[in-house]
């Protein structure tokens, strides 16, 4: 079970977002739309440079950042914001150094796709979360609506990742939204709500629109459109009910 090692292959991760405005905004207003707004502790889990966490520093009461890589996690102790709030641990998320039933709320933003045994790491996961805790977690879309159109509807009756290579971070897997679906509530989890995110990332639509109008459009689109599994990143709200 492999994980994205961004420390031995010297990938500064702060870069990828660099012109990415649109898909910085329209994750951070998912999130918001899914996280409770406020309370004692929260986890992002593979948060690399604290991109998502820095927005909830006076939100909750604890803040925990964990990643795998170290580089990363220096650029998060940097982060003013950050640097007096936040506990940052280098860890696995196949193995989380933490007790049982750890945290109140928390979640896992664009993580999925470097991992080949979700059910492990989601496992995991579950077990850290307090009874009642909200976790959100995104995954990267297998059946979104631009793969359709180049693979045909049949692409998505099968289950299994569809797996890419891409540059800087190796092997990226795009989850069957049903899959997920399937793990998570097999574990314990309850589904409280879905969003559809990155609905509008095509290249011609983000040169054409305003970027203001871009992120209108978008937010008011995510979850009609979580009903088909529309977008290239699929956002759940899960509840740990026991």
């Amino acid at each position: 079970m492999e994980i994205a090692d961004y420390d031995s292959t010297h990938y500064d991760y702060t870069k990828y977002w660099q012109g990415r405005n649109y898909e910085d905004f329209v994750d951070k207003a998912a999130l918001l739309k899914l996280l409770p707004p406020t309370g004692n502790s929260l986890i992002d889990i593979g948060g690399g440079f604290g991109r998502l966490l820095r927005e909830y520093a006076e939100k909750y009461q604890q803040l925990t950042l964990l990643d795998y890589s170290g580089e990363n996690l220096s650029k998060a102790r940097a982060d003013p914001v950050l640097a007096t709030t936040t506990n940052f641990i280098q860890g696995d998320v196949y193995q989380l150094p933490f007790p049982d039933n750890s945290f109140d709320a928390g979640f896992m933003i664009r993580v999925m796709h470097h991992l080949e045994a979700p059910k492990k790491a989601l496992g995991e996961i579950y077990r850290i979360m307090k009874p009642g805790s909200i976790f959100v977690l995104e995954f990267a879309n297998k059946c979104h609506f631009k793969a359709l159109l180049k693979q045909g509807l049949g692409f998505c009756r099968d289950l299994t990742p569809y797996s890419q290579l891409t540059k800087g971070s190796g092997v990226f897997l795009n989850h069957h939204p049903k899959a997920i679906e399937d793990i998570t509530t097999s574990l314990g989890w309850k589904i409280e709500e879905k969003l559809s995110v990155s609905n509008l990332r095509w290249p011609q639509l983000k040169r054409l629109l305003p970027l203001r109008l871009l992120i209108s459009i978008e937010i008011s689109l995510q979850k009609p459109l979580s009903y088909i599994n529309f977008g290239p990143s699929i956002f759940l709200r899960l509840k740990k009910t026991t």
